[in-house]
């Protein structure tokens, strides 16, 4: 699995080490992942119901972040195109 993410699922350059922007996608997930997980633990044990709300709004947006990040640091959608 791990030679597939290295190499690419189809030889085209798609997977994890095609270049510096890697680097930067996987900041970019560690700090949306971090961020989601920090307001989760602040509100686990609230009980008000604007704030229930306030949280699960604030915690949803890191996390689609960090679904994204993560697809974009796999290769999701990358496509080759010649020139």
């Amino acid at each position: 699995m791990l030679e597939v993410l290295l190499q690419g699922f189809d030889g085209a350059g798609v997977g994890i080490g095609r270049g510096p922007e890697d680097f930067w996608l996987l900041i970019g997930t560690v700090a949306m992942l971090v961020g989601g997980f920090y307001f989760m633990v602040k509100g686990w044990g609230v009980e008000d119901p604007k704030a229930k709300e306030y949280y699960a709004i604030t915690i949803m947006i890191p996390m689609i972040a960090f679904a994204s990040y993560l697809s974009m640091l796999f290769g999701f959608g990358a496509t080759v195109v010649e020139v």
